[in-house]
């Protein structure tokens, strides 16, 4: 569940539009190489604070969209994002 919220951020979506071509429509082609290029903080899977909080938050998008409530849904996503920006000490300010 860390895993599903750190490679569904917006965090690694702008990582991945940087060396990820892109195609009409928004469209972009993931390769296997691409998907090897994605950095993974240690504290993700290692059952740390950060691991916990973040698989408790997918749990609740996951929960939210099979129930459809968007707010709960993007309350939980951007407490995911929160939680990775400070990790990764980037002001995510510039990405939202």
């Amino acid at each position: 569940l860390p895993l599903l919220a750190y490679l569904n951020s917006k965090l690694i979506n702008q990582y991945l539009s940087q060396i990820t071509p892109s195609f009409r429509g928004g469209f972009q082609k993931f390769e296997p190489q691409h998907l090897q290029r994605i950095p993974v903080l240690r504290e993700i899977t290692n059952g740390s604070d950060l691991s916990l909080n973040l698989a408790n938050q997918a749990v609740k998008v996951i929960r939210a969209q099979t129930l459809g409530n968007d707010s709960e849904r993007r309350e939980a996503e951007e407490t995911i994002e929160e939680l990775l920006y400070n990790a990764a000490g980037i002001d995510g300010e510039g990405l939202r």
